[in-house]
């Protein structure tokens, strides 16, 4: 198998990028897991739990077994405002279980749980009329109103 030097493969999926980077076990998730959640005031476990627990863990870990991944997923939850259980009106907050739901890492990595700018009505209001400005902008455009018609 020829391997070019910008992506890797072989038959157990990419490989890191990183060199010092290593395949994880479910303890090292776990202590990476706590480690960052300790950091950043969210819940913690004491261990991997019962068997499907681990199994569950082992067949995401055989998906995606590299440190590097793990490390981006968790810092990702960690700076969530929805995963720190800061969002007003939502009773949550992130922990080991969340982390290592089968497509939980799939979610954070796409930006289900990123934090979103908010607008108040009235900044709404005047993005909205902003881009009615930049739509009509140098078209000529009859609106007709009741006193019109």
């Amino acid at each position: 198998m020829q391997h070019s030097d910008a992506t890797l493969f072989d038959d157990d999926g990419p490989q890191p990028q990183d060199t010092t980077d290593h395949r994880l076990t479910g303890d090292e998730l776990l202590a990476m897991w706590n480690e960052a959640a300790t950091r950043h005031h969210m819940r913690t476990a004491r261990s991997l739990g019962d068997e499907p627990r681990r199994r569950r863990i082992a067949k995401l870990l055989r998906a995606q077994p590299y440190a590097s991944y793990w490390r981006e997923v968790i810092d990702r939850v960690c700076v969530s405002d929805f995963c720190r259980g800061l969002i007003p009106g939502k009773d949550f907050l992130a922990g080991f279980d969340f982390l290592t739901r089968l497509h939980t890492h799939q979610d954070v990595l796409e930006g289900k749980y990123d934090n979103r700018q908010t607008m108040t009505r009235e900044q709404f209001r005047a993005s909205q009329r902003r881009h009615m400005n930049d739509s009509l902008h140098g078209r000529s455009v009859t609106i007709i109103t009741d006193e019109t018609a």
